[in-house]
């Protein structure tokens, strides 16, 4: 029995012919046997590891798609909100909020299970009043996204961009602001 060992890099001749570095070549220029993607676009490589290789990126690219577009619809639900952080977090809110008085911002205690805009004694926008919204975990997970992909025209404009910081907002309002 006899095992024959091939050289690991190409050879400087195969980087000659392609106009690529050696270890180039060797990667990009069609195996012995091998047909070019040239000659059968449409036809299936008949070399198995060309094939591999394509499955493999096509796996890659699409893997890398479904996670970008679940990171852009990423929502706090699949989170575990802390409270206290949430409490700290809060402190930014009270620019515009509090929990027991309206201020720029509707007051917040109960809000949870409240339908939107129906505090009698604040002065809503027409779409927020015709946005019919109950707010829960994922309600409120949308508006602190973006208040204006929820409601367009919606007086509040601040939105928490980090998935973790809403849920731990979220968790504050429901644990403390009842």
């Amino acid at each position: 029995m006899s095992l024959s060992c091939s050289p690991k890099f190409p050879s400087l001749e195969a980087g000659r012919k392609t106009g690529l570095p050696p270890s180039w070549a060797g990667e990009l220029s069609p195996r012995a046997g091998a047909g070019t993607r040239a000659e059968g676009l449409d036809e299936e490589s008949s070399d198995p590891f060309l094939r591999r290789r394509e499955k493999y990126v096509a796996a890659v690219v699409l893997a890398a798609a479904i996670s970008a577009a679940l990171a852009q619809t990423a929502w706090a639900g699949g989170l575990t909100g802390d409270a206290n952080r949430g409490e700290t977090l809060y402190e930014a809110c009270q620019d515009c909020h509090s929990l027991d008085k309206n201020d720029v911002g509707p007051r917040h205690r109960g809000v949870f299970g409240r339908k939107a805009a129906s505090l009698p004694d604040y002065d809503y926008s027409d779409a927020l009043k015709s946005a019919n919204i109950v707010w829960n975990e994922e309600t409120l997970d949308k508006w602190l996204t973006d208040p204006q992909a929820v409601a367009p025209g919606a007086k509040m404009f601040f939105h928490l961009d980090n998935p973790q910081d809403r849920a731990d907002v979220i968790a504050y309002l429901k644990e403390r602001a009842k």
